[in-house]
């Protein structure tokens, strides 16, 4: 059972931005999850519209293929709508996922080598603050920030050092893909098999972090340790940018889903790992934890 009565802000178009929405919008059509709003907002207001009625055909196409009632497309087409913030949009959660052109800010010959996010933190700081006095207005009371901008850390850690947001309400969303891609190059070298729910990545988005298999509830974690696979895992998203020459965006895209599944969920916990608020060190960092009802909780 979902949660209703939720309206969800969504903060840029690009890539990831557009196939996260429109797939929020065939879970809506197939009834998985129910919203009340989903706002997108893009500087281009003739670019929206665009996006907003592409989405639209796009989920009128899902509804003749699988036979889904009509009545289940006009919901969607009432539930998305184009962001006006001088509006009280009454919002539950606001996703992060602006960004500038990555090819004029990075070099490609370092990124099958080194990260290259913390390189993106000062134009995507830029645009964060350009947004500032209109979304503030709608960030009350303390709507959950989903970030998927880079460099994920340092942007949450600005969010709630700089702007004074409440640590509880911002997650960073990228260890969840973290933990994905580990599982995926594990399954494909190695012979032991582990719980894909427990096992989770620990630490930064910089390709430095942990896998752990996370023990639900519990403060007992058991660490894997690293090899040839942990490696390819960590170093993929450079090699999608190098190779695609654009960032990865289908894998990014799932992470915010299902991590905004697990929030909307009422009647059952989520282990995942995602970035979060850490007292200890004053800085944000990924870790395992527990999901639910617009919520979340440690482990650690």
């Amino acid at each position: 059972m979902m949660t209703d009565k939720i309206n969800i802000l969504i903060i840029g178009l690009g890539n990831i931005g557009q196939q996260t929405t429109k797939e929020l919008c065939a879970m809506r059509l197939r009834n998985k999850i129910s919203l009340n709003k989903i706002y997108i907002l893009n500087k281009d207001k003739y670019k929206l519209n665009a996006i907003r009625e592409d989405i639209l055909s796009s989920t009128l196409l899902i509804a003749k293929r699988e036979k889904i009632d009509v009545e289940n497309y006009l919901a969607v087409e009432e539930m998305l709508q184009c962001a006006d913030l001088s509006e009280n949009l009454s919002l539950s959660i606001v996703i992060l996922s602006f960004g500038v052109k990555i090819s004029e800010h990075i070099d490609y010959d370092k990124v099958l080598h080194t990260s290259q996010r913390h390189t993106l933190f000062l134009e995507h700081k830029k645009i964060l603050d350009s947004l500032t006095d209109q979304l503030m207005f709608n960030l009350q009371p303390s709507p959950l920030l989903i970030n998927i901008v880079n460099p994920i850390e340092e942007i949450c850690k600005y969010l709630v050092v700089d702007y004074g947001y409440n640590n509880n309400k911002v997650i960073g969303c990228s260890a969840e893909l973290d933990s994905t891609r580990g599982y995926k190059y594990l399954l494909r070298n190695c012979k032991n098999t582990y719980n894909i729910e427990s096992f989770c990545y620990l630490g930064k988005h910089n390709e430095t972090g942990k896998y752990i298999l996370a023990n639900d509830g519990s403060s007992s974690h058991n660490i894997i340790e690293h090899s040839d696979w942990s490696t390819m895992a960590q170093k993929e998203g450079g090699n999608i940018l190098y190779h695609n020459k654009k960032p990865p965006i289908f894998g990014p895209s799932e992470s915010i889903l299902n991590l905004v599944t697990a929030l909307l969920t009422k009647n059952s916990e989520t282990l995942m790992s995602c970035s979060v608020w850490d007292q200890s060190i004053n800085d944000f960092s990924s870790y395992p934890i527990i999901i639910n009802n617009l919520s979340f909780r440690h482990t650690l």
